[in-house]
């Protein structure tokens, strides 16, 4: 999903949810008819691994629309004041001058950092979970 754009949220939620649910319901599947044992076996483990990761780009991907509506929001601020002059009230809006003014060009180079961050971060951390997950379970 790190490589799907960011301003693509239908594309990009479908895939994470539709991944999700169906994770957890090969989860429940799974749970459901192996022999009950103590403790967790090694294919609920991989399973809740499998789980995790995609709940991280989930929230990964809702971190960065929060910020970018944080900025949104910010951006379109206004300033509204009453003033009273000869018995007569006025309303004066004021746009709030932005304090860092960054294009929005720049906000795409950023969320694009984050995203190419976690398209390196997750492959490693998932492959150093195989390592420790092959090597436990095998040995």
């Amino acid at each position: 999903s790190f490589l799907i754009p960011m301003d693509v949220i239908p594309g990009r939620m479908a895939l994470l949810v539709t991944l999700f649910l169906v994770l957890v319901n090969i989860f429940n599947t799974v749970t459901t008819n192996t022999p009950k044992a103590e403790g967790l076996t090694a294919i609920e483990a991989w399973m809740l691994a499998c789980i995790l990761f995609v709940f991280g780009a989930l929230i990964e991907y809702a971190a960065i629309l929060f910020k970018k509506q944080k900025y949104v929001s910010g951006q379109h601020k206004v300033n509204l004041r009453i003033v009273c002059k000869d018995n007569f009230k006025y309303e004066v809006h004021e746009k709030s001058a932005a304090r860092h003014a960054i294009s929005m060009q720049q906000l795409a180079e950023e969320y694009w950092r984050i995203d190419k961050f976690f398209l390196i971060s997750f492959p490693i951390l998932f492959f150093i979970f195989n390592i420790i997950y092959w090597l436990a379970f095998i040995l």
